[in-house]
């Protein structure tokens, strides 16, 4: 579930800049790309919750520190993201800065 719900918010959100680029995107295709995006992103999130705890049990892993690592790099993936955007583009434009977008 977690892989194909991944899928349906990647293929979702690459959507996005493809239809800018070719001038078909507008305010309400890209508000529902981006509700689907969501939508579709709580069940992946809640499948790869539930695989923590049996990774952890089958492994025999310390409990805290694989729950302190996943807040960890979740919270440093969400605050490094941003930054970095707002990084490039300052650095080198809007115009530059979309063909970084995934």
């Amino acid at each position: 579930m977690s892989i194909f719900c991944d899928a349906v918010n990647a293929i979702a959100v690459l959507l996005i800049p493809l239809l800018f680029f070719v001038e078909l995107l507008d305010l309400a295709l890209l508000g529902f790309l981006v509700f689907l995006s969501q939508v579709i992103d709580v069940p992946g999130q809640t499948a790869k919750g539930v695989m923590i705890p049996a990774l952890i049990d089958s492994e025999d892993l310390p409990r805290e520190r694989v729950n302190g690592m996943n807040s960890l790099l979740e919270t440093a993936a969400d605050l490094i993201t941003p930054s970095l955007a707002g990084i490039l583009i300052a650095a080198l434009g809007q115009p530059q800065c979309y063909c970084w977008i995934p």
